[in-house]
């Protein structure tokens, strides 16, 4: 990207930046929803200690 044509292309057609094309969004989307999934199988108490 040092040449500014990475920052070119990850722009969207109007003119934003299309973070949803960049691999850590996607990354972290997947993530997100493991910790989810993984969170949901432990007891209501514990659910409320992680995310308090």
């Amino acid at each position: 990207m040092a040449d500014g044509e990475g920052w070119a292309s990850a722009l969207s057609e109007g003119g934003f930046f299309g973070f949803e094309r960049l691999e850590v969004y996607r990354l972290s989307v997947r993530l997100a929803k493991e910790v989810y999934s993984l969170t949901r199988r432990l007891p209501a108490d514990e659910r409320f200690g992680l995310t308090n």
